[in-house]
């Protein structure tokens, strides 16, 4: 019986403070139920009436400011490699908009493509960006010639016809030629 009125007591106890139960100088534990007068908003805060349910001592409770409601972030302007975009909030409760930049993102860059230059023509490295196709374009300057500073004979001279001898470019694929001379025909019969 003991055991009994020690577990009675305890659901009790443990009863009177899942419902809120408060004691107070009276001869029984106040009840209350819970009224709400004002809503408690992100703008001001809200009060909250308590009676108690045997003896009707009534309370009333003020309760804080609540924290803004927003909603998810909604793109508002798309961000682009070189331009900002835009994001936008609101409060559900009380319309409060926030906004936010959201950093152009920068070109993402492919590899370069080269176009080699040559003697006599300009060359070109471009490449273009993966998320806009912008392009950009760097020209490379024609190379100009590198002649050799020996001769090399071109053609043999030979009794009936004369030869002839130049400089030739020596870059590799070029034919260029400079300072082009003549050697005389072969002397004799």
């Amino acid at each position: 019986m003991k055991k009994f009125a020690t577990l009675l007591l305890a659901g009790v106890l443990s009863l009177a403070m899942m419902l809120g139960l408060c004691a107070c100088d009276s001869d029984h534990v106040h009840v209350y139920s819970q009224d709400v007068i004002t809503e408690a908003t992100c703008k001001s805060g809200g009060k909250v009436r308590l009676v108690c349910q045997q003896c009707g001592d009534t309370r009333i409770i003020d309760m804080p400011v609540v924290p803004h409601s927003f909603t998810v972030w909604e793109v508002e302007t798309e961000v682009s490699c070189t331009g900002e975009g835009l994001w936008t909030r609101h409060c559900t409760m009380c319309g409060l908009e926030q906004t936010g930049v959201i950093p152009a993102r920068g070109h993402q860059w492919g590899e370069w493509k080269i176009e080699e230059a040559t003697c006599e023509t300009k060359g070109m490295m471009s490449r273009s960006c993966n998320n806009c196709n912008e392009k950009e374009v760097e020209v490379i300057e024609a190379l100009g010639h590198v002649f050799s500073s020996t001769f090399t004979i071109d053609k043999h001279p030979t009794k009936t016809e004369d030869g002839m001898r130049s400089r030739h470019c020596m870059r590799e694929g070029c034919n260029a030629r400079t300072d082009e001379e003549v050697i005389p025909k072969l002397a004799g019969n």
